[in-house]
Formats: C-alpha cells, sequence, structure tokens
C-alpha cells in the first residue's frame, strides 16, 4: 500500500534529550479497532533502525570504531483510534539501554520518528540494536507482538590493521584455524599486485610455516563481502611468486577457496582481499591442512585387508608380497605363483578384489593417493578381451572410481591422486580389482604401493546410525537414533519439534546418544513424520531430521490399464513408502507404461498368476528416482520399444538407484538393447526369471551386467538366485 506522509504538529511531544530532532509524520494505513504502536520503516528509509556516520540521512553506511554514528529510528500507531495518554519507547545496543523517548500522544496513521541521535561505538565487532515501543505494555493494543525490532549491524576497526603490509604479516601458527577481523580500513601497498587479477584495495596479510608436507585448505567462508584469496611465496612484493589464488569457489556470495600442497618448513604468504575497491568488511579466513586417515605401505600386519575373487583363482592377490615395491620392499600385487612374481596367467580369465576399509566420519575434504603400475593389455573395442586394473569405492554400492583404461599400459610406477569428496562423513571400503580376459595380455598385472586417504579434521557430532524410514499400521515400530562424536567425545540428543502421538522415545546411553523410537501407528497416523533433532558435543552443534513414513496399503480391484481400482491408478495416489498389493489374478493389458518415480511396495500374488503386459506395442515399465523401490512376485511380459525414440529395456527401464526386484518373471520382451531388462542404475534381482528376451543389439536378457545372458562387464546389479536363459541378441544374449 503507497504511504502518503504529512508532517504534523510537535508541539505535543515531550523532549527528553535536546540535542536530538523529533518528527511527526502522518500516514495512510489499512485500519484496526484499537490503537497499535509498533516499529515503523518510512518511505524513503533503509530501515526501521538506520545508522550512519553522518546527520541528515536515512540510509545505512560504514560504521568506525570510536567515530560518532547517528541513529534514526520510528514508530507507528496503526491502530482505528488516537493515543491520548502517555507512552514510551526504548533503543537498546548490545542489550543496554541507552535511548528512552516520552510522547503524550499518538494519532491513529502517525508516525514519530527520532533522527540523529548521537551515538559511539567505542570497540570494533558485531551490535545488536533493539527498539522496543510500550515496553511495559501501558495501552490496550490490537497487537501486543508486534512492539519490538531488532536488528544487527557490523562496525569496523578505524585504525589499520597490524596486517595491512607484507612485512607486518600475522603469523599463523597451527596446522588449522581460523582468524576473524575486518579489513574496512586496510590499504593496498604502492607496489602491491591485484590479487586473483581483481581490483581490491583493502589487503591483509598472513604468514604460515606448515609444521608437516601434506594438501592445505583455506577458504574465506562466512565472510561478510566478496573476496579473493592468494597464496604465495618470498618475501618481498617483488619477489613474490603465485602458487595459487581464488575469487570465488562457487559455495555462494563471492566467497573464496583453495587447495595446494604445503611442506613443512617453507614459509607461505596469505592474502585476503575484496573484488574491488568497494567490497571490505568482516571477514573470516579458515585454514586446515590434510591429516593422514589411513596409510598402507604393505611392509607390516596387512590383516585389514581382504582379498575375494569373483571367478578364477589362479591370478590373485599378493597382500605384502616383496617381489616389487616403490617405496621399501613390500607391495600388493597380482601374482599367478603365491607372489614370487608380479605376474599374471594370461590364459586364466578372472577377476581378483583386495580391498580395505576406511571411515571418514569425522573427516571432509578426503583425498586418497597411492602408486599403481599395470602393463596389461588394453583393447578400446570393448568385446575383446582386456587385462586391466579398476579402483571402486563402496559407501553401500560399488562406485567406479576410473575411466575404462586408467589402470592399463604402465610399467613405471605412477602416483594416482582421487578426490573423495563425495564421500566425506561415511564409512567406505576400497576396492583394487584387478580383470583378467584371455588369451592376450602382458605383465606385470596391477600393482599398488603406499595407500594413503588423508583429509581435514571435522569436529561436528554425526549420526551413525538414523531410524528405519517406514512404518506399517498396527505393526510395532522400534528403531534407533544414534551419535557420534569427534576422538569418543560425549554427544547429546535433543528433539527440537514434538514428536507424533503414536511415536514415542527411550534414551538408551545418555554419555553415548543413543536413542530408541517406538510406537505403534493406527489407522489415522498414515501419513509422512519429519522428526528433526539436535546433536551437540563439546566442539560444536548441528540440526538434523529425518521423516518417517507411516505406510498406507492399496489393494488393486481390476486388471484395467488405467481407472479407478487399476495398478496405473494406483501408483499415481501412492505416498512415498505406500504398499500396493492385488485382490485380482490374470492379466493386466498396457496401451502405454507403468512409471514409477517415488519410493513404493508392490507386491502381486505370484509370477504365476498376475502379469504386466506390454501388448508387443509398449515398454512395460520405467522406474526412475533415487529412493527404495521394491517389487515382487508379479511377471513382466510382452514390453517392446519399437515405438520409442530409446529403444532401450523392453520389460523395463531402470534408471533408479534402488531397485528391488524379487520373485518376478521378466520373459518373452523385445527391444534393440536390453531386450528383459535395460540398466542405467542399479538393481538387486533375488529368486527371478529372466527368459526368452530378444535384443537386435546387446543384451537380449539383461544389458549392463557381466552373468550368464548379459552384456556388459562392471555393472551395478547384483544377481542371487536367479536364472537367465534362452535370451538371444545379435551381439550378446
Amino acid at each position: 500500500m503507497k504511504i502518503s506522509k504529512n508532517k504534523c504538529n510537535c508541539f505535543k511531544i515531550i523532549i527528553i534529550n535536546l540535542f536530538i530532532i523529533i518528527n511527526c509524520y502522518s500516514v495512510g494505513l489499512s485500519i484496526e479497532s484499537l490503537p497499535n504502536l509498533k516499529p515503523y520503516k518510512p518511505v524513503s528509509w533503509d530501515n526501521v533502525i538506520v545508522v550512519s556516520d553522518c546527520t541528515n540521512t536515512t540510509y545505512n553506511q560504514n560504521l568506525f570504531s570510536g567515530n560518532d554514528s547517528y541513529i534514526d529510528y520510528a514508530f507507528l500507531n496503526n491502530g482505528t483510534v488516537d493515543i491520548t495518554s502517555l507512552i514510551y519507547s526504548e533503543l537498546y545496543i548490545n542489550d543496554v539501554m541507552v535511548k528512552r523517548i516520552f510522547i503524550n500522544d499518538l494519532q491513529q496513521n502517525y508516525y514519530f520518528s527520532i533522527e540523529d541521535y548521537n551515538y559511539v561505538f567505542k570497540i570494533p565487532g558485531t551490535y545488536e540494536i533493539r527498539l522496543v515501543c510500550d515496553p511495559e505494555n501501558l495501552i490496550k493494543e490490537s497487537n501486543e507482538s508486534d512492539n519490538l525490532y531488532e536488528r544487527k549491524i557490523e562496525v569496523y576497526n578505524s585504525i589499520i590493521p597490524e596486517n595491512d603490509n607484507l612485512k607486518n604479516a600475522i603469523l599463523l601458527t597451527d596446522n588449522s584455524g581460523q582468524y576473524i577481523s575486518d579489513n574496512a580500513s586496510a590499504t593496498k601497498e604502492a607496489n602491491e599486485i591485484d590479487h586473483a587479477e581483481m581490483y581490491g584495495c583493502h589487503s591483509v596479510w598472513f604468514r604460515w610455516i606448515p609444521l608437516k608436507s601434506d594438501v592445505a585448505f583455506l577458504n574465506t567462508h562466512e565472510s561478510s563481502f566478496d573476496t579473493v584469496l592468494a597464496v604465495y611465496t618470498g618475501t618481498t612484493m617483488e619477489s613474490l611468486n603465485l602458487i595459487t589464488d581464488n575469487d570465488d569457489d562457487g559455495s555462494g556470495n563471492g566467497k573464496s577457496g583453495l587447495s595446494f600442497q604445503a611442506y613443512a618448513g617453507k614459509e607461505y604468504f596469505i592474502v585476503v582481499d575484496g573484488y574491488d575497491e568497494h567490497e571490505f568488511g568482516k571477514y573470516k579466513l579458515n585454514w586446515n591442512q590434510h591429516i593422514r586417515i589411513f596409510f598402507e605401505d604393505f611392509e607390516a600386519d596387512v590383516s585389514d585387508w581382504q582379498t575375494t575373487h569373483t571367478y578364477g583363482a589362479v591370478n590373485v592377490w599378493a597382500v605384502g608380497g616383496s617381489a616389487t615395491s616403490k617405496h621399501g620392499k613390500k607391495s600388493a600385487y597380482i601374482s599367478d605363483n603365491n607372489g614370487l612374481n608380479p605376474q599374471y596367467d594370461i590364459d586364466q580369465p578372472g577377476k581378483s578384489t583386495l580391498s580395505v576399509s576406511v571411515d571418514l566420519a569425522f573427516f571432509t575434504e578426503p583425498v586418497l593417493t597411492f602408486w599403481w603400475k599395470s602393463v596389461g593389455e588394453f583393447n578400446d573395442n570393448v568385446f575383446l578381451p582386456m587385462d586391466l586394473g579398476r579402483l571402486f569405492i563402496n559407501d553401500g554400492e560399488d562406485i567406479m572410481m576410473c575411466y575404462w583404461d586408467e589402470f592399463s599400459k604402465k610399467i613405471d610406477w605412477e602416483l594416482r591422486s582421487i578426490d573423495l569428496k563425495k564421500f566425506e562423513g561415511k564409512k567406505i571400503i576400497l576396492k583394487f580389482l584387478w580383470f583378467n580376459g584371455y588369451e592376450q595380455g602382458k605383465s606385470p598385472a596391477f600393482c599398488i604401493d603406499d595407500v594413503k586417504v588423508s583429509g581435514v579434521i571435522n569436529k561436528d557430532p554425526v549420526l551413525s546410525q538414523i531410524p528405519n524410514c517406514v512404518s506399517s499400521v498396527g505393526k510395532p515400530y522400534t528403531s534407533f537414533i544414534e551419535a557420534k562424536g569427534y576422538s569418543d567425545t560425549f554427544v547429546s540428543i535433543d528433539f527440537t519439534s514434538m514428536l507424533p502421538e503414536w511415536l514415542s522415545y527411550t534414551i538408551v546411553n545418555s554419555q553415548s546418544g543413543i536413542i530408541m523410537l517406538h510406537g505403534i501407528p493406527r489407522e489415522n497416523d498414515i501419513g509422512a513424520y519429519e522428526i528433526k533433532f539436535h546433536l551437540s558435543n563439546s566442539f560444536k552443534s548441528v540440526d538434523k531430521s529425518t521423516t518417517i513414513y507411516v505406510q498406507e496399503t492399496y489393494r488393486v480391484k481390476n486388471t484395467n490399464d488405467d481407472g479407478e481400482g487399476s495398478l496405473r491408478n494406483y501408483i499415481e495416489m501412492a505416498k512415498p513408502y505406500d504398499v500396493i498389493m492385488f485382490d485380482v489374478n490374470g492379466i493386466i493389458n498396457l496401451d502405454s507404461l507403468i512409471y514409477i518415480n517415488k519410493p513404493l511396495f508392490i507386491i502381486g500374488p505370484g509370477y504365476s498368476k498376475l502379469s504386466i503386459s506390454g501388448n508387443d506395442k509398449c515398454r512395460v515399465m520405467q522406474i526412475n528416482g533415487e529412493y527404495p523401490i521394491s517389487i515382487s512376485n508379479i511377471s513382466i511380459i510382452n514390453g517392446n520399444t519399437q515405438e520409442y525414440r530409446e529403444k532401450k529395456g523392453g520389460g523395463l527401464y531402470n534408471y533408479s538407484n534402488a531397485l528391488h526386484l524379487e520373485n518376478v518373471q521378466i520373459k518373452d520382451n523385445k527391444s534393440e538393447m536390453g531386450g528383459g531388462i535395460f540398466n542405467d542404475g542399479k538393481i538387486v534381482l533375488n529368486d527371478c526369471f529372466i527368459s526368452n528376451n530378444q535384443a537386435t543389439s546387446e543384451g537380449g536378457g539383461i544389458y549392463n551386467v557381466f552373468v550368464g545372458g548379459t552384456h556388459r562387464m562392471i555393472t551395478n546389479i547384483k544377481i542371487e538366485n536367479s536364472l537367465i536363459n534362452s535370451n538371444s541378441a545379435t551381439n550378446s544374449a
């Protein structure tokens, strides 16, 4: 609503301080049934409370300690009747009252302002300013909850900082820490370069001598302005040598971040500046150096490492073998003669995996490094044999961390570094895999040495166990929340939201942070419940949340393709984690594919009793999403992708990360690739039957698996106790 301002009489105002300017103005606002006092921002003002460094202005300006500052504030009667009794307001700075003003009355739709109240902020820092109208509730108002307004301001140091010049750089003494100050009064030296090729004029300098050699991380996150960051060696402006710099690291709001290899005993100069001459304020320099989380040189005890052989047991890992090494006397390598030599038998196909667990629960920015060599044999044509190494990281599923030919064709040792940031805070398994084809090959096979994982310590408490997200009506629900603290510090768990009525909790261990959730949901409890809680230890507190779903069960009433009571109808109606069951047997003939993009449990009466058919004109199912989807006890038949632009997955196209098929028959489907299943995600098959599917190109039964009746070598498919037979394809069945 547009507010018109009309100056009113001021003679009714009781002037307490003769050095301030007092005005009253009229505004047109909505009318309420009673008088109502509230803090108010007049038109053209920057804020309800304006703080500036000069008089006669109503916009905020930069403030400096020890200098005169001027405060403007206003409050309004936006009720429907005049206030005719004595009222007052109070102004607080950091919880200390600095100003109280009385007035005898205030007409409706008039506001009262204080302008240019003089105040000196003696020291730099963050200040909280609060305006309270009618603090003792002397008048009855239509809204007693809007009498308060508060804001924070930053007051900068009026003195040039001690680290304004390179020669006066502040020494950072630890391998990690934070430094908080402001650079508002900092200057640029006469011969100073532009950092990160920007035009800042408020540079501050730091000197750092690491105690150990490892990767260092620096950032200016949580600073109040658009920063730049740079690292140099050299002791004068003329001799500076740039190591690395950064303007924006993508974290938002123009903040900077960088990393570099730092060496013990070497002197580095770090500079923080603004993007240009107008960017300055409160900055926070964070620095951390990697510490060793895990290291293995294979020289001593190697019992933490596990070896497995998917098939074939001739070319296997020799862990702690002495035939070759990069450093020391031992390493790990593939050998066909019990570790005597790093060689393999080219006529013996097989896969051998060497794995070890690494806990990243309390680390950020993790990095894996290791030395490797492997000649083997790689062919660009994936249908020909290949002998090569692979690296997987498992955090619940295997994720390949290399290119197809990355660990092959290398006769000399080479250092490899891999960013593990996507796994920070998790417990992972490193998996080094050797795959041997047949009839071709060159020694040596995969050899590794000095495997190291390093990272930055994160002392935040973490969740080591989250509660089960699914509960069923009428069934007891029991699950646990468990938290861990860095160095086994005490962690407390406090709920910050009300638990639903059906759910209770019991503290299992008050020292270790273990809470048991329990309850029995009823029919009217069906739905999703966000559980919010707070983890805290001696280092830090963090807020967490999880969602518990009370399932609803739908029962399919007919074999129609669409409409009320149909499978398609209930899939559309269902909420996440709901259950769909069947009261009918027979064949559901589809006119178009069934699309599922949310976590569901679909439970049929048995694959011999219920079939879902593509009717030889459409794909049967397409699965998308990041959440678990379970399908059991049905048949998927007669799918065909001839009418699709992407002719993949006649029976089922999986683009989800957690599809579970159990006791499912996939039969008589057709496609160009993946007649039965085309997998572009993760599938687990238990007790399934894949048969009589056809592909005009590859993967008659399943595209993207290395098991009988399949095509690809490395996938995210797990098959247990299942039969795959009588599938056909032009290139591989």
